[in-house]
């Protein structure tokens, strides 16, 4: 067995390092597709063969999803600040790109300054996840979610359409 593992990662190695040359060389989009292919069917297989990593993956995204904690929603106030500050200063993002920025950087905000006008003690988990302010923890998560789904797909069809 440890032979069959350790020949399957040189096979492995040997083939990446082969896409790579071909793909400095070439240029071509058939070898990145490829590539992207045997990275996706990697990352598929490394599930399916250790079910415990799925599992911790998937209970991260619903504690996230249902009872995001208070230091991933300071993180998120500080990153749509930093592509808030992005999004004035950088003259050159689509206008429609630049709008749904705003407009859910904006929602972001509203949403924090209305959980921190409810003065929730944040070290007590009793009054951090009760009705409001779990409601505007949750409200918090779930847009920024839905930013980065929106951002993300706006720039996959923008990519596949054939734009820079």
């Amino acid at each position: 067995m440890p032979n069959v593992i350790l020949i399957s990662s040189i096979m492995v190695y040997f083939t990446l390092l082969i896409i790579l040359v071909l793909n400095i060389e070439d240029k071509s989009k058939i070898i990145k597709y490829s590539f992207l292919l045997l990275l996706i069917s990697l990352l598929v297989a490394f599930f399916i063969a250790n079910e415990l990593v799925m599992d911790y993956l998937i209970s991260i995204i619903v504690r996230f999803w249902y009872y995001p904690t208070f230091s991933t929603i300071i993180a998120i106030v500080f990153v749509t600040m930093i592509l808030y500050i992005y999004n004035i200063f950088n003259d050159n993002i689509p206008e429609k790109r630049r709008i749904i920025n705003y407009t859910f950087g904006s929602f972001i905000f509203i949403g924090y300054i209305m959980f921190m006008l409810l003065d929730v003690d944040i070290n007590s988990y009793n009054s951090l996840y009760e009705s409001d302010s779990l409601f505007w923890i949750r409200y918090i998560a779930r847009t920024f979610m839905l930013w980065l789904i929106t951002d993300l797909s706006m720039r996959y069809f923008h990519y596949i359409k054939g734009g820079k």
